[in-house]
């Protein structure tokens, strides 16, 4: 297109702007596409299903000695497997 550089960021939007995908885009989309047809995130696992859960404390906000009050900014992160996408 007219004005168009070679900026990567460019051409990110051309292609999309243009409605195609690069090919590791459209086989990913595909994967997707086939793991969740059919698949309801409202039916619950059959089985026991083991959830890790982590938290990392980022930072200390406020700090209250006297009212022993603690106001953190921190990360909670939980993984599990669901047998019915694999």
């Amino acid at each position: 297109p007219k004005g168009h550089d070679d900026d990567d960021d460019d051409d990110l939007f051309y292609f999309s702007d243009c409605g195609t995908l690069p090919a590791s885009q459209q086989i990913e989309q595909t994967l997707i596409t086939n793991l969740t047809t059919g698949y309801n995130k409202n039916i619950r696992p059959d089985d026991q299903v083991s959830v890790a859960i982590t938290a990392s404390l980022k930072q200390i906000l406020a700090l209250n000695e006297k009212q022993q009050i603690m106001t953190p900014s921190s990360f909670i992160s939980q993984t599990w497997a669901d047998s019915r996408l694999s």
